[in-house]
């Protein structure tokens, strides 16, 4: 990860977390366009964790020192992947939202009947 500062510095915001960023660097692979647009957000990124008992993190992106990637057509996740417990059983999925050219949203959705989903996350993802 690069020495450049994370995002903007607010409260309740942190900076990434070594497993939100390996989840965010799986999910966004090197590459030019639309995905390498975003992966190059993810040093200036910062995270605010959510008020639910998973794992999701809200994001926020230092607009002043990166631009916006290109923008999808939708609301739909720019990246995903799944998510499976130690014995690669399937618990879930990975979803990567953004906003406005930005990244936005992290969101871990686990079927609760399929048991827990413990971190380190980004050993248990594989993206789609």
């Amino acid at each position: 990860m690069s020495d450049a500062p994370a995002g903007p510095a607010r409260p309740g915001w942190e900076p990434l977390s070594e497993d939100v960023r390996r989840c965010l660097e799986l999910l966004l692979p090197q590459a030019d366009g639309l995905l390498g647009g975003y992966r190059a957000q993810v040093p200036y990124a910062r995270m605010h964790r959510g008020e639910c008992s998973c794992p999701c993190v809200y994001l926020s992106v230092d607009a002043e020192r990166v631009g916006p990637a290109a923008r999808p057509a939708d609301g739909r996740p720019v990246a995903s992947g799944s998510l499976t417990d130690a014995q690669e059983s399937y618990l879930g999925e990975a979803m990567l939202f953004v906003h406005d050219g930005f990244l936005a949203d992290l969101q871990f959705c686990v079927w609760e009947d399929l048991g827990a989903l413990e971190p380190p996350l980004w050993e248990r993802l594989t993206p789609y």
